[in-house]
């Protein structure tokens, strides 16, 4: 069984230097979602190093992003650090949750140590004060969870990078 070869972003100077300095016609880089593609892919011992290598066909839509330009472009915009993406709406919407549900939590928790600290009882029944910061913890709690579930939408696996001809 055939693969591709590819390497990962900090690899690819040193695999254009070392494959592709004779080359005449231009070159592509593709940026690869692995999560997109279909096939499987792993990191393969090659010398002292490992590279990435698909096992199969490469769909298009597994495709995020190409570049052409000339090597010391290319150079200077692998060592830079790559663009931020903006957050998925998923991740801007969790967020948002867990921001109201953290404002409950001090609401919540600020009413709590008024009413410990109060001269006169505020509230009229016994079990307020424990609900107060049932409500506390639960709150809190669940901020937390959705901070996480924000980022776990926020975060994938790193692309691969494969350089190719192209053909014009």
């Amino acid at each position: 069984m055939g693969y591709l070869h590819a390497a990962r972003r900090e690899q690819v100077s040193g695999v254009l230097a070392q494959f592709y300095t004779d080359v005449g016609e231009p070159v592509l880089v593709l940026e690869i979602d692995t999560d997109l593609l279909d096939v499987p892919w792993r990191q393969d011992q090659v010398g002292d190093d490992t590279y990435p290598h698909i096992y199969g066909p490469l769909k298009p839509e597994a495709v995020v992003g190409f570049h052409a330009p000339s090597r010391e472009a290319f150079d200077a915009a692998m060592t830079e650090a790559p663009a931020r993406q903006p957050a998925p709406p998923l991740t801007l919407a969790f967020q948002a949750v867990a921001c109201m549900l953290l404002v409950a939590c001090l609401v919540f928790g600020v009413a709590g140590i008024v009413e410990a600290h109060a001269d006169t009882v505020h509230l009229s029944h016994s079990a307020a004060r424990p609900v107060l910061w049932a409500l506390t913890i639960a709150s809190g709690a669940c901020a937390v969870v959705a901070f996480l579930f924000a980022e776990s939408f926020r975060s994938r696996p790193s692309t691969v990078v494969h350089p190719v001809r192209a053909r014009v």
